[in-house]
């Protein structure tokens, strides 16, 4: 059954009515109500209606998809959930588990076509972060726990939105953290400006969580196809895309034009040592970031960083540097697998103590590509075979061709 909702009618009450199999068409208009998702039931905006959630007591979401599966939101604007009391962040949309403490959590969930803009920590509370999509699972499978998967985030605007909270912690536009895997972005746009924002946001943040969750890390995600801008004056340290305490990621076709920083992978793992990362793949993507010595990166910073290993640059155009480091040698990288990029900076490996190898010596030098990689390393078993977008496959190429397959995303404002 297909129900509409007409302002000032409200999308909870025909929540409510619905029922799996459903769908609810909402047409334009600002409603204000926090809108709780029922496994099954699909919701449809026409002409992008907004949902705000702000001052409504409650979880921080202006939409929440907790502990539920088979879900699609298609065409809103989506506003932050502010509640005045008992929730310290802000969130546009947050899929969870049920309850947000593990258990019974979220699965088959696309979230398509939805703007995310102006979304900002509450000013009231110094802890409190802006964000806009919140995914999420502290499932711990050996008590017999779900865990959430089969996330699909396509085609949605992010547009300076207010990720950082008063004492100095920056989130992303979209966070994944814990016991996830399966969990896609894809032809998305990210548009920050400090200027206009005041702060510094991150744009995607996978992140494990080694306290509750177990598997605690996000795992067999993608990115792909998305783009990333920030005025080029923007140089305040801020992450492009952050993978900490991840395995069997895929960064692809990306354009991060601007930014300060570009894709990082790190392992802030604390005194446990089991929580690293690896098996991450980048290819074929565009990265020219605000500041070129930053432009990749695979760090261990200090002695809170664990390892990370079995990392493969290929086919990238990158400006600037890519950035290897592991601090006092806590961290060991290893693997680090570097061919067929164009890369106009140097491969920094100045407080490396670990090995890594790459199809030509790149110790502070240019690089130069004379020949093409074939091979595909061992460890690679997720998404082995790459595919262009019109689905076949493609031979591999020196760098990223900008002309091939950058769509470009205009900022539309609402």
């Amino acid at each position: 059954m297909n129900r509409e909702v007409r302002y000032p009618e409200t999308i909870s009450a025909a929540m409510l009515a619905s029922s799996s199999g459903d769908s609810i068409t909402v047409y334009p208009g600002t409603y204000l109500e926090r809108v709780t998702a029922k496994s099954g039931v699909s919701l449809y905006g026409v002409g992008y209606p907004t949902i705000n959630a702000s001052g409504i007591i409650g979880y921080g979401s202006s939409i929440e998809i907790a502990g539920v599966h088979d879900i699609l939101v298609q065409g809103f604007n989506i506003k932050g959930g502010a509640s005045p009391v008992g929730w310290t962040h802000v969130e546009g949309i947050a899929i969870r588990d049920f309850a947000t403490v593990g258990g019974t959590a979220s699965y088959n969930i696309t979230i398509r076509d939805c703007i995310f803009e102006g979304i900002t920590g509450k000013i009231s509370d110094v802890n409190s972060l802006g964000i806009p999509l919140s995914i999420y699972s502290l499932g711990d499978t050996r008590l017999g726990h779900t865990y959430l998967h089969d996330v699909l985030v396509e085609n949605c605007r992010f547009i300076n939105n207010n990720t950082s909270n008063q004492v100095g912690i920056t989130a992303g536009y979209i966070n994944i953290t814990g016991n996830s895997e399966y969990v896609t972005i894809k032809d998305c746009y990210f548009y920050h400006s400090q200027t206009e924002v005041g702060y510094t946001a991150n744009g995607i943040n996978f992140s494990g969580n080694y306290t509750t969750a177990w598997p605690a890390t996000p795992r067999y995600c993608r990115v792909v196809g998305c783009e990333f801008e920030t005025p080029y004056t923007d140089t305040t340290l801020q992450q492009s895309i952050y993978l900490n305490v991840v395995h069997d990621i895929i960064i692809e076709r990306n354009y991060i034009n601007g930014w300060s920083l570009g894709p990082m992978v790190a392992a802030e793992g604390g005194n446990m040592d089991e929580f690293e990362s690896y098996n991450v793949i980048f290819r074929r993507n565009i990265i020219r970031p605000c500041i070129p010595n930053y432009a990749l990166n695979v760090a261990s910073w200090s002695s809170f960083y664990k390892r990370c290993y079995n990392v493969w640059i290929d086919s990238n155009t990158i400006i600037g540097d890519i950035y290897l480091t592991d601090v006092n040698g806590q961290g060991p990288l290893s693997g680090i697998l570097i061919t067929n990029n164009i890369l106009t900076g140097n491969i920094n490996d100045t407080d490396l103590t670990g090995e890594y190898t790459a199809s030509h010596n790149t110790s502070d030098t240019m690089i130069k590509i004379d020949n093409l990689y074939r091979q595909t390393p061992d460890w690679v078993v997720y998404n082995t075979q790459e595919l262009d977008y019109n689905g076949t496959k493609q031979k591999r190429t020196r760098g990223a061709e900008e002309k091939q397959w950058i769509r470009r995303k205009p900022v539309r404002r609402y």
